[in-house]
């Protein structure tokens, strides 16, 4: 049986949330959460500190226990951030706020699809560097798909010579895109907003983050549907939530489309929703419960990393313990050919890529960790 912990943050008073300890542990814990169910636990060398004793350092410190910038929106709110258009499309533009503890960019117009945006993180001018950072869920659907991608910018920097911007780059697909990809690469663009360029690859898929739910038991009783899985991600959703679909029934009459969450069980491991027919069970199952976009996909950790010209990414589900750099079913990386635009050296600063939003749509980030990597 799965041990959960009960967790609070500091900067967030009255609020808990509840995980595995696995997922306390590997997560978590690293970006503030603290469980008096596991209080010999204090984390290691390399875990993210939490807000209190965050160290907010520029490079120049650097001697193995600076060099690290962290970000808790509610503590440093947005003043550090600053804004670089990458594609301006005709009057639109993107705000940031912190709103319930994440970053939340929000678009002023309905229209300009293609902007894109660089958010840049002071202190953190490095050559090689990594990010990791929290990508939650839209605020806002608008009716229709969200659009919005996110990533992650290495070395940003302004060539005078050229009179471009530059920066290593890996970001998301847009969300109804399929299948969902990472792209990495050198990008380029001028300084107002115009000649984007990229000089990119597909790094990988993150189709295998969809939060795919096998079911091995179900039971109806007074019109409510009760499913038994042993997926991790159950701990991902709450009462409310979205399940677009769940096929394969031995008892077709199970299967069911477009259901909302009534009630999740996370020792049991249970989610149940309204169904109106008569009382059955299914011993066997064999099903699949399927969350809707972009339910599948978020909340969801990006780590990456530039070392030299070359790109590093891995993803993983806040739930789950993060996959460690060696892992070559994980983590996907690439050297940019030579373009244009073409690889550079020097140093640039960390920033968020932002992109696609349109009113009423926004995209979220939480705490965004940056590491100047020696």
């Amino acid at each position: 049986m799965t041990t959960l912990v009960t967790m609070t943050h500091s900067t967030l008073p009255g609020e808990t949330k509840t995980a595995s300890i696995g997922a306390y542990r590997g997560v978590w814990y690293g970006n503030g959460w603290r469980s008096a169910d596991d209080p010999d636990f204090t984390g290691d060398t390399d875990t993210p500190q939490p807000p209190s004793t965050a160290v907010h350092a520029s490079s120049l410190l650097d001697d193995g226990l600076h060099g690290i910038v962290e970000r808790d929106w509610v503590q440093d709110g947005t003043t550090d951030l600053t804004r670089t258009v990458m594609s301006q499309h005709l009057t639109n533009g993107f705000t940031a706020a912190v709103v319930n503890g994440f970053l939340v960019f929000s678009s002023v117009s309905a229209s300009g699809d293609s902007q894109r945006e660089c958010w840049r993180i002071g202190d953190t001018a490095w050559a090689d560097s990594e990010m990791t950072s929290l990508i939650g869920r839209p605020d806002s659907l608008g009716g229709s798909p969200n659009a919005a991608q996110w990533g992650h910018m290495h070395r940003v920097w302004f060539d005078t010579g050229a009179n471009l911007w530059k920066a290593f780059t890996v970001w998301t697909d847009i969300l109804f895109a399929l299948p969902p990809l990472f792209n990495a690469g050198v990008v380029s663009w001028a300084p107002d907003g115009t000649g984007l360029a990229l000089n990119s690859v597909n790094l990988g898929d993150y189709q295998s983050m969809w939060r795919n739910m096998p079911i091995y038991r179900a039971q109806r009783t007074s019109n409510v549907a009760t499913h038994w899985t042993s997926a991790p991600w159950l701990d991902a959703l709450a009462v409310g939530d979205l399940i677009e679909s769940i096929t394969g029934m031995a008892d077709t009459s199970f299967n069911a489309t477009n259901v909302t969450l009534t009630a999740i069980d996370r020792v049991a491991r249970t989610f149940s929703f309204a169904q109106t027919a008569s009382n059955a069970t299914d011993a066997s199952a064999g099903g699949l419960a399927t969350p809707p976009q972009p339910h599948r996909t978020l909340p969801m950790m990006l780590s990456t990393r530039l070392i030299g010209n070359t790109v590093y990414a891995k993803q993983w589900r806040p739930e789950e313990p993060e996959p460690d750099w060696t892992n070559p079913y994980r983590v996907f990386s690439t050297t940019p050919g030579a373009g244009p635009p073409a690889p550079y050296s020097g140093t640039g600063d960390c920033a968020l890529w932002v992109a696609h939003l349109q009113n009423p749509n926004k995209s979220r980030y939480g705490g965004v960790r940056c590491r100047h990597l020696h």
